[in-house]
């Protein structure tokens, strides 16, 4: 019985220890998703200043106000395609690394309980083996 509980105790250690790693391995996303986003954000304020700077040539050229519109929409169009696309590539890497997660998650956690069912049938076999040799030392002293 002791051996068993022991076994239950490190098999319950064990679990606890890669469910910790787990949380830690999501902790690293969380981070890597906030990094992301500091560097989208910073990005964008380069261009929002890189467009402040543009407009101020374009005021100094004394350009009309179509070429000036004609550029800033070109200029934008391009740079939100870029974002969309680097946003939804992050956003697909990000998904596909959770997803791996929790079916590793998944996975250990039915060899846990697979492992769990098997240390229980130990358990009733030993228990039954125990209550059986009772029974013939009771039935021998009577």
């Amino acid at each position: 019985v002791e051996y068993l509980e022991r076994a239950l105790r490190e098999a319950g250690d064990r679990h606890s220890q890669q469910v910790q790693a787990l949380h830690s391995k999501v902790e690293q996303l969380h981070s890597h998703v906030s990094n992301e986003r500091t560097m989208r954000d910073s990005h964008h304020k380069g261009v929002v200043d890189t467009f402040g700077k543009e407009r101020e040539a374009r005021e100094r050229q004394h350009a009309s106000i179509e070429e000036r519109l004609t550029y800033i929409e070109t200029y934008l169009g391009e740079s939100a395609d870029r974002h969309a696309q680097d946003l939804q590539n992050h956003q697909g890497n990000i998904q596909q690394r959770l997803q791996a997660l929790e079916q590793k998650l998944i996975d250990e956690l039915g060899d846990i309980r697979e492992h769990l069912h098997g240390e229980r049938q130990l358990r009733a076999q030993h228990h039954d083996a125990v209550a059986d040799h009772l029974e013939s030392e009771r039935r021998a002293r009577d």
